[in-house]
């Protein structure tokens, strides 16, 4: 069998689907994102065996969260210094963002 794990974006996968196929027990997925968040109690995902469900927690490590966190707080120095963040996000990169 195969496994699927999508930590990307919900939107890529048909959820639909996916539940489809999964019911068929050919493969397992892993899943850290959804067309919906959170994921809705109702979701045919939850009543599945062979899926894993996490909460959108993929991604960084413990030591880049601590990294984020303090150039989040240098940044928020910086604008309330009257100076330009170093990781400002343009009006163009938070229309493209989930």
């Amino acid at each position: 069998g195969a496994l699927l794990i999508n930590t990307a974006r919900g939107g890529v996968i048909d959820e639909q689907a996916l539940i489809q196929e999964l019911k068929k027990k050919r493969f397992k997925a892993v899943l850290d994102v959804y067309e919906e968040e959170p994921l809705p109690l109702e979701s045919g995902l939850r009543d599945l065996s062979n899926v894993i469900l996490i909460p959108h927690m993929g991604g960084p490590t413990i030591d880049m969260r601590q990294y984020m966190t303090i150039g989040a707080l240098r940044d928020i120095d910086k604008v309330l210094h009257g100076k330009k963040p170093e990781h400002m996000i343009t009006k163009e990169q938070l229309k493209i963002m989930t």
